[in-house]
């Protein structure tokens, strides 16, 4: 069962969603795709996955400010994180899952790391706990203007 975790920012242009199209259409069959359901690029996966027949779990923030209120629809399983607890502890979760299952991890940040807009980016601490764990990762570099 192969496990790929997804994380991407949740200012995500409509330019971009074509490539998302492209990332979870080339999951395996059989896939686990783990998403953290925020808006954005999190909510689009579950939602392309979920029409693919992709298994989707959630990893649900205990903010829930920020997260897909439709999220129930595509997730096929999901775990709440405990109240208290931060975005970095559910994003050690979705990495751990991806660890667990010799998987790998999806990133679609919004800016490039070294970017002032990126200090407190979610997906780049995602990225950054998955080279922890020596991960393999997928990293999309969609600011960048096509070759």
């Amino acid at each position: 069962m192969p496990v790929v975790t997804f994380t991407g920012t949740r200012e995500l242009p409509h330019e971009w969603e074509p490539r998302i199209h492209d990332l979870v259409g080339a999951l395996p069959i059989g896939a686990v795709a783990v998403v953290g359901v925020c808006l954005g690029f999190d909510a689009l996966v579950a939602r392309l996955a979920h029409q693919r027949g992709v298994w989707v779990h959630a990893v649900v923030p205990a903010d829930r400010s920020r997260v897909d209120p439709d999220w129930r629809r595509y997730a096929a399983t999901w775990e709440e994180m405990a109240p208290g607890r931060t975005y970095r502890q559910r994003d050690e979760r979705m990495v751990a899952l991806a660890a667990n299952y010799q998987g790998r991890v999806v990133a679609v940040p919004r800016w490039p790391e070294e970017s002032e807009r990126s200090r407190r980016s979610g997906t780049w601490m995602t990225v950054r706990i998955a080279r922890l764990r020596c991960l393999p990762i997928h990293l999309e570099r969609l600011w960048l203007p096509p070759p």
